[in-house]
């Protein structure tokens, strides 16, 4: 495994996994952080507690082995700490979707193998793995409730119908498995909770052919409480006790305790929406809608839950792949989205940008620039760090600005060289550049 990281004053460290480090000389700003590791983003996560992120990358290994590997950065300093391999064998056995314990001190992974990986959170060793069992064919997504120590993770079961399994999070131990009925692929997809409460929530919309659904459960037995006929993307609000569904045109907020519908809060879109998340803080809900692979304006609607109304919707402008992700940071009151647009070379070339909103009336405050395509973003608000993860641009042929490409690839043919291994050509692997940055620049 081979980093690159930007360390400022010019300067790149080079790093071996249990190697020796070289420094090489590159042009960076203060302020920021860049790490290059090998293989295309998957995942991250946030410890505050421990002040650390984690980044799944998959992809060839330095010896061939398609395993998956899992970063870990301070978030404070932006150092790579510890690059691990997932634990897989192949590429899609890479963890897909993670969650963090801060009371634990654990961060789990789960990747389509069906095993979860069970990592200690300062130091980001894998201290154990563990077989989900009937859910094993297809995991979805995770989330965790700290206060009662669970893991909820939904997916698939062996015969393409969705189910969930609960793990004990510092043990990573599977106590409760449950399959939820519906037709062949049509999963739960989505999964949040109410830690204050104890509840968790499983949607899955349909897509096999089933009914839209929303089952609520109780963490502690595994008990399914009620069944809400609406199903989609979902976040919770644990301050005020909300749900919030993805429901046709609009978003349906529930009592957290009773399942119950509050009100529904209509959207000036149904299409594309993939994803809502939370700011506690404010009391906002942010609704993000994509173009879809045909092209088209995507769009962030910022909604009042307490006023039951749309405020604000910000277009991202036209783009060819659409929104990716986007992260709330409370303390300063910002959602960042990943949008697209237009590079240098008009029609060739799509670079990305974070774009920076406010999140009491959702207006566009500012924007980030990225060093290649934008995967994943995430904040930890302890440190005031943003930490984005991108995909590396394939290096174009030797030209004007194209010299810190070319530096990248001959570094590596030269570790290769050390290695006494066959010199490979390097220059359009998957690789992947995190960027830890002051939230506030």
């Amino acid at each position: 495994m081979i980093a690159f990281r930007y360390v400022g004053g010019g300067l790149v460290a080079l790093t071996m996994i249990g190697g020796a480090t070289i420094m090489l000389h590159a042009a960076i700003g203060t302020g920021t952080v860049i790490t290059t590791l090998q293989g295309a983003p998957r995942e991250v996560a946030v410890d505050a507690q421990t002040a650390r992120a984690f980044v799944v990358t998959n992809g060839p290994g330095i010896f061939g082995i398609s395993d998956g590997y899992i970063s870990t950065f301070d978030t404070r300093s932006g150092a790579l700490v510890r690059t691990v391999p997932a634990g897989g064998s192949a590429d899609n056995n890479a963890p897909v979707a993670m969650g963090v314990d801060e009371r634990a001190g654990r961060v789990l992974a789960v990747g389509v193998d069906g095993k979860t990986r069970v990592l200690d959170a300062r130091s980001g060793l894998i201290l154990r793995m563990v077989s989900l069992g009937p859910i094993a064919t297809g995991p979805a997504a995770l989330t965790v409730d700290a206060a009662a120590g669970r893991t909820i993770v939904v997916g698939g079961d062996h015969d393409g119908i969705g189910g969930f399994a609960i793990l004990d999070t510092r043990s990573g131990r599977v106590l409760d498995t449950a399959t939820l009925g519906g037709n062949a692929g049509d999963w739960p997809r989505w999964v949040a909770v109410d830690g204050r409460i104890g509840r968790a929530f499983v949607s899955r919309d349909g897509q096999g052919g089933g009914s839209a659904a929303v089952r609520m459960l109780d963490i502690m037995s595994g008990r399914v409480l009620r069944a809400v006929p609406a199903g989609g993307p979902i976040a919770v609000d644990e301050r005020r006790g909300h749900v919030f569904i993805l429901a046709g045109s609009a978003i349906d907020v529930l009592d957290a305790r009773t399942g119950a519908l509050v009100r529904a809060i209509p959207l000036s879109t149904r299409e594309g929406v993939g994803l809502l998340t939370v700011d506690e803080a404010t009391g906002r809900v942010f609704a993000v809608a994509s173009p879809g692979s045909s092209g088209g304006y995507g769009q962030v609607s910022a909604l009042d839950v307490q006023g039951g109304r749309l405020i604000h919707t910000f277009s991202t402008g036209r783009s060819l792949d659409g929104i990716v992700i986007v992260a709330v940071d409370a303390q300063p009151g910002r959602v960042y989205v990943a949008k697209e647009s237009a590079g240098p070379e008009a029609g060739t070339i799509i670079i990305r940008s974070v774009s920076v909103l406010d999140t009491r009336d959702g207006r566009l405050v500012g924007s980030i620039a990225t060093p290649g395509d934008v995967r994943l973003i995430a904040v930890d608000a302890r440190t005031g760090r943003v930490i984005i993860a991108t995909q590396a641009a394939c290096p174009a042929p030797l030209g004007p600005g194209r010299r810190h490409n070319d530096a990248l690839a001959q570094a590596q043919a030269f570790v290769w060289s050390l290695l006494g291994q066959p010199v490979r050509n390097t220059s359009c692997s998957p690789a992947s550049n995190v960027t830890i940055r002051d939230a506030t620049r």
